[in-house]
């Protein structure tokens, strides 16, 4: 039980710096004025959840058995 919310918190905090990592690619792709705010709102909105969609798979492993992924 506690570890399905471990993964579950790793999995929403590391979505949420790759979300916040990507608008800073797509901020300065957007047209400075009114709409700017709404539409950086927009792609947090759309893209934070379906990064979570995506990578849900990863959230039934323990810690230990990914990391042990990249160890080989």
């Amino acid at each position: 039980m506690i570890n399905g919310w471990v993964n579950w918190t790793a999995l929403t905090a590391l979505t949420g710096l790759m979300t916040a990592y990507l608008c800073g690619f797509a901020d300065p792709l957007i047209q400075p004025g009114e709409w700017h705010g709404l539409l950086s709102g927009l792609f947090v909105v759309v893209v934070w959840p379906s990064l979570t969609w995506l990578l849900r798979s990863f959230a039934r492993w323990g810690f230990w058995d990914l990391l042990s992924w990249f160890c080989w």
